[in-house]
């Protein structure tokens, strides 16, 4: 852009020369930009002219306007004449002005129906073409929200197409595209040369958008992304290429002062891993240490291999191994040699052995305490305490712990053989530079040795420190019991929760201040600062007894009774946990050991699993029992009572010997265990026991309680509310049975005998289906259950099978013919008429071969005809309660493999 009179004349002139014969009217086309009150601009060749990026050349001048990305925008179009310019405009490209078709609409002239205008006055063979390479301006960029540039507000319409202009956030001048910016209005049919405005606020450069795709909506753009940070891609080749490098310090020469840098590095990076040590939870929080104990080894061998080089063939070392041995040996060599030698003493017979022990130690408990661990995470699951992503989340930290350990066992050994390592090149570098003093560098012995000692004393100093930090980095990460607190907050929690033992420490102190000879002031002072301590632990002891009074004293009040609540005390629960007064902590405790947050997860098991929701389970305590027992009532009669004594926890398993405590069974499995502090939970399960808390065992004879009587929990109402929602899903199953065929009645004492032998009743439609096709026949309510069960053929062969494989226990033909003859019709089902010697016989023949299989770790379930199989069952139930009794016809459809471990018979049992 020009501007003076120079630079009009010359734009005219070309003006002139590209446009020959066309007369440039004024004509109303689209304001470029122009806010209100300003007379419309202008769009076709001009713009050309005055763009000297399109082809122009640059004019001279003193003013330049810059342009923006994108030009003017366009009056608004249909759909042919927005896709129209694109395609002239590859028409055009690359042809001589003067052969472009360039006509220019008529000022003033009205668009009539048939001419093929469009609401912007133009026809669309003659819509004015875009500019070279550039899409359409949208509209709504012709105008910002206050006057600066950029585009406008969402939403407002644009000034040139109607409607009212968009409001003025601040004062200023609307931008817009480069033309609009740059060129004065001028009168309609007006030949004057084009003004220049003078400068202002220049407009900054702002790239073109790129070229819009076909078929793709057009659209605002996000925020340009810079180029991501490449943290991840620099960490991974961190390691490779420092181990690489170490090994290059062994055999590559290094000046003086980047081994300082490195020394520097060693020293802060054994510093950092030391209090990394400190600040950990649990070992697995710094579960890379195995493998840093070794790539620090290395490293300070390298360094060792590196200032060796140089202190025999420089007698020079750096300003580190210099400064490290002149201030340790002081003036007196020998001082300096003893120092070093302790360092050595230290590292080696005291922290490196005992680290290195107690990572052996560590790594056998932790490998032996697996199995407990892996049984105490099924057990949890079972319960419903934890999902089975929980379940995988503590196998694997548990696999994660027992390789750890393994790994510190063998990092202990690189620990051992650094401390080695460092002793002998100390005799090295002492003998050899003696040697090559006086030979090399024609030093005195005297001269010699006192070089060469300051040297091997700071070279000794600087890779010992470290490896002495290493070490006892080693010894607390091998160490570490707990995984609730970092070191510095456990030690000063367990070292100043007993008054006793600081009075008892604080007046020792000053005891010893009263012996003669010895120094008062240090043991006074340490003796008075332990007394305050005890004094302060014995305030806060008092306040804590204070506040856990305050409660009790308030429940002691009595509260008025209503008749509401008296007729609530007296109404009968289905479920209901009685605890004794010392027991009430298991309610409102933490998260996994709140007894009822745990109860809530018992009940959302059971319904996913089984089928149906438990009542609701009521939790109160009882004065009635004894001291830590407990007690389980079902429609208000006890049916099971246990212990849970108050501070300890179930071990059971292996290594109870060595536990204090009392012997006792396991209330579900009857399990010898014993009720040990629960300080000693690490302890026994480093020993191999499987430690659990009080609200586990609860819980897990509270399911097993369920389980056993299921039957009994399943009410007419709950019948009631499985049947409507089943309703929702499948009405004309529901409707075809009930109360066509069954009532709710009889669907209820369907579905207690599924639950009574522990089949899911989660599939009711299938169920139902199954009830509809017998009910048409019989309603007897034995063979209604055999029907459900052999509809629910697949879940039972599938919750009985391991491994995909049904192991199976079959019964001799003989024993399976006298069974059949025996059967007999009775008030609660068929029944088996058999002689007291053959019942007895089976049974024990039955009970051998589920024995020999439990032994060998096997599941197994007895197959017999679908004829017997409800007496048979009922019958086994007396001396076998846990084992499955299937029909043939159950297992007939599984696509499982089947598996027959044993045949039963009377009197015997005979081996497959």
């Amino acid at each position: 852009m020009v501007a003076g009179r120079q630079g009009r004349a010359e734009d005219r002139r070309r003006r002139d020369r590209a446009l020959p014969g066309h007369r440039r009217h004024g004509a109303p086309g689209a304001r470029l930009g122009a806010g209100p009150g300003r007379a419309p601009a202008r769009r076709d060749r001009l713009t050309d002219l005055l763009r000297p990026d399109l082809g122009c050349g640059r004019r001279p001048g003193p003013v330049r306007h810059r342009r923006r990305g994108g030009h003017a925008p366009q009056p608004q179009a249909d759909a042919d004449d927005q896709a129209g310019g694109p395609r002239r405009e590859q028409e055009h490209r690359g042809r001589p002005a003067d052969q472009v078709r360039h006509p220019i609409a008529a000022a003033g002239d009205e668009p009539q129906p048939h001419d093929g205008r469009s609401r912007g006055r133009r026809r669309r063979h003659r819509q004015p073409r875009p500019l070279r390479g550039r899409p359409a301006l949208p509209a709504r960029a012709g105008r910002s929200a206050g006057g600066g540039q950029g585009a406008g507000t969402r939403g407002h319409p644009h000034p040139g197409e109607g409607g009212q202009a968009p409001r003025r956030r601040r004062p200023g001048r609307p931008a817009g595209p480069h033309l609009a910016r740059a060129v004065r209005a001028r009168p309609r049919g007006s030949r004057a040369p084009l003004r220049v405005r003078r400068p202002r606020a220049r407009l900054r450069h702002v790239p073109a958008p790129a070229r819009q795709r076909r078929g793709h909506a057009p659209g605002p753009r996000g925020p340009r992304k810079g180029p991501p940070v490449k943290n991840r891609q620099i960490s991974q080749f961190f390691a490779p290429i420092g181990v690489v490098g170490i090994v290059l310090l062994l055999v590559v020469p290094l000046p003086a002062p980047l081994l300082d840098v490195l020394i520097a590095i060693n020293i802060t990076v054994s510093v950092l891993v030391l209090l990394t040590t400190m600040y950990i939870k649990k070992p697995l929080d710094f579960s890379i240490f195995p493998s840093l104990v070794l790539v620090a080894t290395l490293f300070r061998l390298g360094l060792n291999v590196a200032a060796t080089r140089l202190v025999l063939r420089d007698a020079y070392a750096g300003q580190v191994i210099d400064a490290f041995g002149h201030f340790v040996v002081g003036g007196s060599l020998v001082i300096g040699l003893v120092i070093f030698l302790i360092l050595v003493v230290i590292q080696f017979a005291v922290i490196t052995n005992g680290a290195g022990r107690a990572a052996e130690v560590s790594a056998r408990f932790t490998l032996d305490a697996m199995p407990g661990k892996q049984m105490a995470i099924d057990a949890d699951l079972n319960a419903g305490l934890i999902d089975e992503h929980d379940a995988r989340r503590r196998r694997a930290e548990v696999a994660s712990e027992a390789d750890f350990h393994g790994a510190m066992d063998g990092a202990s050994k690189f620990v051992k053989g650094d401390a080695i390592a460092s002793v002998v090149i100390t005799i090295i570098n002492l003998i050899g530079g003696f040697i090559i003093g006086m030979v090399t560098h024609g030093m005195s012995a005297g001269e010699s040795i006192e070089t060469y000692a300051i040297l091997t004393v700071g070279d000794g100093l600087v890779t010992q420190i470290p490896a002495l930090l290493m070490s006892v980095a080693t010894g607390l990460v091998v160490t570490r019991a707990t995984a609730d607190e970092d070191m510095g907050t456990a030690a000063s929690k367990q070292l100043l929760q007993s008054r006793n033992a600081l009075t008892i420490a604080g007046i020792a102190a000053l005891a010893l201040g009263l012996i003669p000879g010895l120094p008062k002031m240090p043991f006074i002072i340490v003796g008075v600062v332990l007394l305050v301590l005890a004094q302060r632990v014995r305030k806060a002891d008092q306040q804590a007894e204070a506040e856990a009074a305050a409660p009790v004293g308030n429940a002691l009040q009595p509260a008025p009774e209503t008749t509401e609540q008296l007729i609530e005390q007296m109404r009968v629960h289905a479920l209901e946990i009685l605890l004794a007064p010392d027991l009430v902590d298991l309610v409102g405790g933490s998260a996994d050991q709140d007894l009822l947050a745990r109860v809530r997860a018992l009940r959302r098991k059971t319904a996913l699993e089984m089928g149906f929701v438990l009542p609701p389970v009521r939790t109160r305590d009882s004065v009635d029992l004894p001291v830590a027992a407990y007690a389980i009532k079902m429609s208000g009669v006890e049916v099971a009572r246990g212990q849970a004594p108050s501070g300890r926890m179930l071990a059971l398993g292996d290594g109870l010997d060595n536990l204090p405590g009392s012997l006792v069974h396991e209330p579900v499995f009857g399990l010898p265990g014993k009720w040990i502090p629960a300080e000693l939970r690490h302890s026994a399960e480093m020993a191999g026991a499987t430690v659990i808390d009080r609200t586990s065992v609860i819980i897990t004879h509270l399911s097993s309680l369920i389980s056993t009587h299921a039957p009994r929990l399943l009410g007419r109402e709950d019948v009631r509310v499985l049947n409507e929602g089943l309703k929702q899903t499948n009405p004309s199953v529901v409707e075809e049975l009930v109360p066509a065929l069954l009532s709710l009645g009889e669907v209820q004492r369907v579905l207690q005998g599924l639950l009574a032998e522990q089949v899911p009743i989660l599939d009711l439609a299938r169920i139902y289906e199954a009830l509809t096709l017998r009910g048409k026949v019989s309603t007897d309510a034995e063979g209604l259950v055999e029907a459900a069960r052999v509809s629910l053929g697949d879940t039972i062969v599938d919750r009985n099978a391991s491994d995909h494989v049904l192991r199976v226990l079959t019964i001799e033909p003989a024993t399976e013919q006298m069974l059949l003859e025996s059967l007999r019709p009775g008030d609660g089902g068929t029944q088996l008429s058999l002689a007291p010697d053959r019942v007895e016989g089976l049974l024990t023949s039955v009970r051998a071969q589920v024995e020999a299989a439990e032994a060998s770790g096997k599941q197994v379930v007895l197959v017999c005809a679908p004829a017997i199989r409800p007496a048979l069952r009922r019958l086994v139930a007396l001396a076998v309660p846990r084992l499955p009794v299937l029909s043939y016809s159950e297992v007939s459809g599984t696509t499982l493999t089947i598996d027959t471990v044993g045949v039963v018979g009377v009197g015997h049992a005979i081996a497959a």
